[in-house]
């Protein structure tokens, strides 16, 4: 394939003008079939400067692009982009895509031409979209300034959108006007922004889905969610992570007034009574990460699991060392097809066999809990459903030797047709203490077990995979 495309693009990938590209009459003999493969190894923009050389490529290249219903600019080389090439872009794709992704990338070294120059092109740039992508549903603005000069263009993009996604941008009051005409807007997710104000979200309402996740501002603490909340009492599914504004008596109205929730994570909470969740009766998934919440009680996980739906959770992720002695109660979830069972570490062998019971299991994952080689082979044996299971490799967890994935081995083998993926997290140099012997193993029977091996290693102040 490399032969047939040298013609076209060097090995260093330049980009050619229309005039200088020469297509050898080898590649044309092919059937369309062949074309269209060769075609997606081809960028958006390649495919733009391809338009022209012949009436059956550009009907190919027009067929082709009806795959790029999602498009995301950072599938472009950031050397390859200037507001112009994006404009050509957006004026090819518009006609298809669906979902949206631009962040700072698309001003290149325009970046560095000031306020005032990135304001331009950015309000043009927003125009560009309302004029192209007629069809667009879903649109995620990345590392923008979101200021008062450009919300105008972007409002006539937003009172289109179904989906909106705002990662790490900052905007102020002006913001809200963006909302004004918004009419069919079901989600909306603000991830990590700073600087920025909530009351744009009193102009939403009818939501399906709302994320909010790491926004820090001393402003948020004064804001009344409820308005929010009362506004969309559609909600299905509602993420809060890491907001602080999260507390009991707005986690008693969420409960109170959104009733229809079906998918509800929440972490980096203080004081809220988790027991209140339970009144959440059509809940299918929930994920609760109570690490920074010193005052969840017992009782309270007790409460929790004792009022919610046995028949409707599948999905059930929690992180808690209350947890613990509270297994018996969870095995009741007959219905589960995902657990998280996040630093149990109090666990025993005999809590552990209580899982058993969760044949329906698809998905496990046992990061930093305690249990033994026998108890975690048998909890395998007992969950033919279970194709990923995914634990820490430390003091706590069973030793990951030749015998263990032997024994892991020997029990799929068993079933006929049986395979499952095994993912272990190791610290930074303990991936090395993985044997050749063991190596091989794996590697002789990689149809039953794919073995991934994930290392933790320094990020910050933290760890990271």
């Amino acid at each position: 394939m490399s032969d047939i495309l040298s013609p076209i693009f060097p090995k260093k990938r330049k980009l050619h003008h229309v005039d200088s590209i020469k297509i050898p009459f080898d590649l044309m003999s092919l059937d369309d079939d062949c074309l269209l493969h060769l075609l997606a190894y081809f960028t958006a923009l390649e495919l733009i400067h391809l338009r022209g050389l012949c009436s059956r490529l550009d009907r190919l290249i027009l067929r082709h692009r009806r795959n790029y219903v999602t498009f995301n600019f950072s599938s472009i080389p950031i050397s390859e982009l200037t507001s112009v090439r994006v404009h050509e872009i957006l004026e090819f794709l518009g006609p298809v895509v669906k979902s949206l992704t631009i962040n700072i990338c698309c001003l290149n070294l325009e970046y560095f031409m000031g306020i005032e120059g990135r304001v331009k092109k950015f309000a043009e740039l927003y125009s560009c979209i309302a004029q192209n992508c007629v069809k667009l549903e879903s649109l995620t603005l990345e590392f923008l300034d979101l200021n008062s000069r450009t919300v105008k263009n972007l409002s006539l993009v937003v009172k289109k959108l179904k989906s909106f996604t705002l990662r790490q941008c900052q905007f102020g009051e002006s913001f809200v006007s963006c909302f004004d005409d918004v009419k069919n807007l079901e989600e909306l997710s603000i991830l990590k922004n700073f600087s920025i104000t909530y009351e744009f979200l009193t102009k939403v309402s009818n939501l399906k889905t709302l994320c909010i996740e790491d926004c820090k501002n001393s402003v948020f603490d004064e804001f009344d969610f409820t308005k929010v909340f009362k506004n969309n009492s559609t909600l299905k599914k509602l993420e809060i992570q890491n907001c602080k504004w999260l507390n009991d008596s707005l986690m008693n109205f969420i409960t109170e007034n959104v009733t229809e929730i079906q998918d509800l994570s929440i972490s980096g909470f203080t004081d809220v009574k988790i027991h209140r969740i339970s009144a959440l009766q059509h809940l299918k998934r929930l994920k609760i990460d109570a690490t920074n919440d010193k005052g969840v009680k017992s009782t309270d996980v007790e409460s929790l699991l004792n009022g919610l739906n046995e028949e409707n959770l599948e999905d059930f992720h929690f992180t808690t060392d209350n947890l613990c002695f509270k297994i018996d109660l969870v095995a009741k979830f007959v219905n589960l097809r995902q657990l998280s069972l996040i630093r149990c570490n109090k666990i025993t062998d005999i809590q552990m066999k209580k899982l058993q019971k969760l044949t329906s299991l698809e998905v496990l994952s046992l990061e930093g809990t305690a249990f033994s080689q026998n108890s975690l082979l048998g909890l395998i044996d007992s969950l033919p459903r279970l194709y990923l299971l995914w634990m820490t490799n430390d003091k706590m967890s069973p030793k990951l030797n030749l015998e263990f994935f032997e024994e892991l081995i020997c029990l799929l083998k068993k079933t006929q047709d049986r395979s499952m993926e095994f993912a272990a997290t190791y610290k930074m140099g303990q991936n090395r203490e993985i044997s050749q012997n063991i190596l091989d193993l794996l590697e002789k029977n990689r149809k039953c077990l794919k073995f991934v091996v994930l290392v933790r290693v320094p990020c910050g102040s933290g760890m990271c995979h």
